[in-house]
């Protein structure tokens, strides 16, 4: 579902004095003659910014811009996209919000827009799909560079100063909703007047097409309004918030072909669960201890988050792994469900005496595995020995 999230907007005020509101944040610069002041409320982020001629101190401009989650103002929490047809109501709690702390600023549908995120959710299931479907996002390049990692995993792809920007996260983690579990979050924000202008002249445009097409108009919508306001965005004219969100095709304007790489990557995610994987180890000829190494084996690789983190002997991992391709799966994929969530937790950093420990103990599996292979093959040789028919002997006698 297509959507919005992340709003910032803009208004010009040079008349008005609002020096009484509590400014967390007063950033002078004598040289350049300007000011920026910031202000956090819970649900919206105000940013003024003054310039002053440096020898008169006259103002020569002054505005104030917002910043603020549409989802988490018409919800109370930020766990999902705000629908198209809810924009209305959202922006009529952001005009709330902003009267109370600038009374007589001009209503959010009359400000200028400086950045809209649009969204697009996918339920994968759970976060261990999530996981692997932003490892796999991982190697993903967009316009030749490859993405930054976050610390909560984001995979983000940041654009230059006036242009997109986009990202994939896990919902549940950025949020900590339990509603969100298994939501995958793909978000493309258009950063900039002029980036927001081309993609809504992209979005009126394709409405025009579609009203062609049909010979009708959406409800409350002319032909002749989505007109002039593609010859406003076309003409460089100003462009409202309230014009940019009336127009049903932005988000998708937005997000571009951004949703259709993800959606890409999210179709070679496949989660086995810890039964499917114990069965197809039986299938393949494996003993259940070595099914059970198996599950052990990809337990630890997510806990870890690395092979080279898990203290395995090269060996060891290389026997594990190929084991693993034999039966066509991907340690990373296999779903232990709320049992691992819960009692498993962060991954931490051993000490060395562990570290030391478990090398030791690896050692010693390595040569029981060693001496167990070698006792086995030489049972394996006595016993094909034994049966084995007898040699048939032929005696030639001399004539």
């Amino acid at each position: 579902m297509h959507g919005y999230d992340t709003l910032a907007g803009a208004w010009d005020e040079l008349t008005r004095d609002w020096s009484a509101i509590p400014w967390q944040s007063v950033q002078r610069d004598e040289v350049k003659g300007s000011l920026r002041c910031i202000l956090n409320t819970e649900r919206v982020q105000f940013t003024r910014a003054v310039k002053v001629d440096p020898h008169t101190g006259e103002v020569r401009q002054m505005g104030t811009a917002f910043q603020a989650s549409l989802p988490k103002l018409l919800y109370g929490k930020n766990s999902r996209t705000l629908p198209v047809d809810d924009h209305p109501d959202a922006l009529a709690k952001l005009d709330q919000v902003i009267q109370q702390w600038f009374p007589g600023a001009p209503p959010v549908s009359e400000m200028t827009p400086r950045r809209i995120d649009a969204t697009d959710d996918r339920d994968l299931g759970g976060e261990l799909a999530v996981s692997a479907a932003l490892t796999r996002l991982q190697a993903v390049e967009l316009r030749g560079k490859r993405p930054w990692v976050g610390q909560v995993g984001t995979i983000s792809w940041p654009g230059k100063r006036g242009s997109h920007t986009s990202k994939a996260y896990s919902k549940y983690v950025e949020s900590g909703d339990p509603e969100s579990i298994g939501t995958l979050r793909v978000e493309r924000g258009a950063v900039g007047l002029r980036c927001i202008r081309s993609d809504y002249t992209k979005a009126a445009e394709g409405a025009l097409g579609n009203i062609a097409k049909s010979n009708s108009a959406p409800d409350g919508i002319t032909d002749l309004a989505i007109a002039k306001a593609l010859a406003a965005a076309s003409q460089g004219g100003d462009l409202s918030i309230g014009q940019a969100l009336a127009c049903a095709g932005l988000p998708a304007a937005i997000l571009g072909p951004f949703s259709g790489i993800v959606d890409a990557v999210v179709k070679e995610v496949e989660q086995v669960t810890v039964g499917e994987l114990f069965s197809r180890a039986l299938a393949a000829g494996m003993t259940p201890a070595r099914a059970a190494s198996l599950i052990g084996y990809a337990n630890v690789i997510q806990h870890f988050g690395a092979y080279h983190n898990t203290m395995l002997t090269r060996q060891g991992q290389y026997k594990l792994r190929k084991d693993f391709e034999r039966i066509g799966c991907d340690p990373k994929a296999v779903e232990f469900g709320p049992l691992y969530m819960s009692f498993i937790g962060p991954p931490r950093t051993m000490t060395p005496e562990e570290i030391s420990a478990a090398k030791l103990r690896q050692v010693e599996e390595d040569e029981r595995e060693a001496r167990a292979g070698q006792a086995e093959a030489k049972r394996r040789i006595s016993r094909r020995a034994k049966e084995a028919p007898p040699a048939v002997v032929q005696v030639v006698r001399e004539a």
